[in-house]
């Protein structure tokens, strides 16, 4: 069982990535304690608000005129991509084609 303040350490690090090996080796503790439910619950919720804040940042950012911000969002959460003009052509014949970003 772990402590309130080996937990809190424990889900800051689930927040950076560690994967559960890694999280027993910062915390001197078996794989098995990381991987009971009670952890994998708050390692998952931990991991989740992370990419909640990351979404958050790059969809600020996008939303603020950084062009970079706003490609990735649009790839990322509408899977846009890339192509040329011919490229969108051919794609048109298909039954459902992909969203198509053109950029010239």
């Amino acid at each position: 069982m772990l402590t309130s303040d080996r937990i809190k350490i424990m889900e800051a690090a689930a927040r950076f990535g560690m994967v559960d090996g890694e999280l027993a080796e910062l915390l001197g503790v078996n794989v098995a304690t990381i991987q009971s439910v009670g952890n994998q619950i708050r390692i998952k919720r931990a991991r989740v608000e992370a990419g909640v804040r990351v979404a958050q940042t790059i969809y600020a950012a996008a939303l603020a005129g950084n062009v970079t911000a706003a490609i990735f969002w649009m790839k990322a959460r509408h899977q846009w991509r890339e192509a040329d003009a011919e490229t969108v052509a051919a794609s048109s014949v298909a039954a459902r084609p992909p969203r198509v970003l053109v950029i010239e």
